[in-house]
């Protein structure tokens, strides 16, 4: 490598924690992440989605374990990562989020996948 790609690969590094990058792809955020999924979020991204499920809609995330939960967001982000249409990742959500008493709504697949974006995935 040239003296130039040193300095440039200075230069890159030098941006990612310029950034707030951890270099891991995940946001610094004081708070040390406990995993990183292939995604990029993190175990704290997925319990603030899982709080904000949990308070807007209860009835989704009745009789849950925030590790299903997690899987789901997984699961969601990932697709939204390899830039499926949203539409087809709304309808994804309907299944994963159904419960034999309850199924979300296109309206409410719409929503949860946006408190996805604002919450998980990065």
């Amino acid at each position: 490598m040239h003296v130039s790609g040193y300095i440039i690969a200075g230069l890159a590094l030098a941006s990612l924690t310029a950034c707030g990058s951890n270099g891991t792809g995940a946001p610094t955020t004081g708070q040390a992440p406990t995993t990183i999924n292939t995604t990029g979020h993190t175990e704290v991204d997925a319990t603030r989605f899982t709080d904000a499920l949990q308070a807007q809609y209860p009835a989704l995330a009745q009789g849950r374990t925030a590790k299903g939960i997690g899987h789901d967001v997984d699961a969601t982000c990932a697709e939204a990562h390899q830039g499926v249409d949203p539409l087809v990742i709304q309808q994804h959500i309907i299944g994963r989020f159904a419960r034999p008493d309850t199924t979300p709504s296109p309206a409410q697949a719409a929503a949860l996948l946006a408190l996805m974006r604002a919450t998980a995935c990065p």
